[in-house]
């Protein structure tokens, strides 16, 4: 038997497991199966290619409305080096809050799920156009300066003081 009835939810929301799963495919299957519309984020490759995330089996990309994986190399060329500078680094920090685009894949999805496994990543690294639009800033100039403040003032906190605030503000990053 099934754990959930068919239709058994009205929007699932899969947030940071769909790179870990063995067959991809089948996982959007069941999504489907159990939802009709949901919601799916995960690392994106550039973010995989630079955290140390040694449990992840998948690259994910957004190529239009397809979820595109390919395997992840087991090699971690950077090892740590950026999840420290993510945790101690105030001017790294807003780069990556800066930018969300470049380092998270999120779909909100209705009806279909697409999901393509390949050999290969679908990023073209090596074109202009595609470049500037992966690297166009997508916030204000006002908007970038509060989070550049926001990202100094919680990078100069001490690691307890940041997790002390984030369960104040039950929020899951500071």
């Amino acid at each position: 038997p099934r754990p959930f009835k068919d239709g058994a939810f009205a929007y699932p929301i899969c947030s940071q497991i769909l790179e870990h799963r063995k067959d991809p495919q089948q996982f959007a299957r069941e999504l489907r199966r159990v939802g009709a519309a949901g919601y799916i984020q995960s690392p994106s490759e550039i973010a995989e290619r630079l955290f140390h995330w040694s449990s992840h089996r998948w690259y994910v990309n957004l190529v239009g409305d397809t979820l595109v994986l390919h395997p992840r190399e087991p090699h971690e060329p950077f090892g740590e080096l950026f999840d420290y500078l993510y945790e101690y680094n105030p001017a790294y920090y807003f780069f990556q809050r800066s930018m969300p685009d470049l380092f998270w894949v999120e779909l909100e999805w209705h009806g279909n799920l697409s999901i393509e496994v390949r050999d290969e990543s679908p990023l073209q690294l090596r074109d202009p156009e595609t470049l500037r639009e992966m690297v166009r800033p997508r916030t204000s100039l006002l908007g970038l300066l509060a989070l550049f403040c926001a990202s100094l003032v919680a990078r100069l906190l001490r690691a307890e003081t940041r997790a002390k605030l984030r369960a104040l503000l039950r929020r899951n990053y500071l």
